[in-house]
């Protein structure tokens, strides 16, 4: 229940934005006001759809957690964006480094975990190709982890050993990525697998 509320106020987001975005490009004159709502038009799509890709992921218990960690830390960015596109955050109040060191954080948390919401909905998969999606999913655990690590900067490393380990990471990433989407698509997996194999039994007793 709690997850179908959250998917129409992201919808209704969308929209409301979507139609705020197109009225100001079609009359508006683009002053700091209109400047201001297309930036928020922008930030409320780009998080409403990691939000969405949130609750697309598997069923199963590792993942049961993700929609809400994932639609929590897209409403918490987006609002932290807003406040510095309003204008409406106290400088005075809050440390700047610490504000955008959450921010970075809350960013990388909502779209890693877009991503890994993406992956696991992948489920036409057989041997090599679901290890693949497994290695991968672990792979974007830890880029994320990297990626907060280096944004709060806790431990004193070397520099160019984390941007080594970290770019290999994400070539990594991306090909697993490219490699699951694109042979999921040709894999017929293991149900239909068996179900082509019958019929084909069928075809050649009937051919006999």
């Amino acid at each position: 229940m709690l997850k179908k509320l959250f998917l129409v106020t992201l919808l209704f987001a969308l929209v409301v934005s979507g139609f705020i975005g197109i009225s100001i490009f079609v009359v508006g004159d683009f002053d700091s006001t209109q400047l201001k709502l297309l930036g928020t038009t922008a930030c409320v799509g780009a998080f409403c759809l990691t939000g969405l890709a949130s609750v697309t992921g598997s069923s199963t218990r590792w993942f049961r957690a993700l929609p809400y960690l994932g639609i929590g830390s897209s409403a918490a960015a987006l609002a932290l964006i807003l406040l510095l596109i309003w204008e409406s955050w106290d400088t005075n109040g809050i440390n700047e480094d610490i504000y955008f060191k959450v921010l970075a954080c809350l960013v990388v948390v909502a779209v890693s975990i877009a991503h890994l919401s993406l992956l696991s909905a992948v489920q036409r998969m057989s041997g090599l190709l679901r290890w693949c999606q497994r290695g991968t999913l672990l792979v974007i655990v830890a880029v994320a982890t990297l990626l907060i690590v280096g944004i709060l900067s806790l431990p004193e490393f070397d520099k160019e050993l984390y941007l080594r380990l970290l770019g290999v990471l994400v070539i990594l990433d991306v090909l697993g990525t490219i490699f699951v989407g694109v042979f999921a698509l040709k894999n017929p997996g293991p149900k239909n697998m068996v179900l082509r194999r019958r019929a084909d039994l069928i075809r050649e007793r009937l051919g006999k």
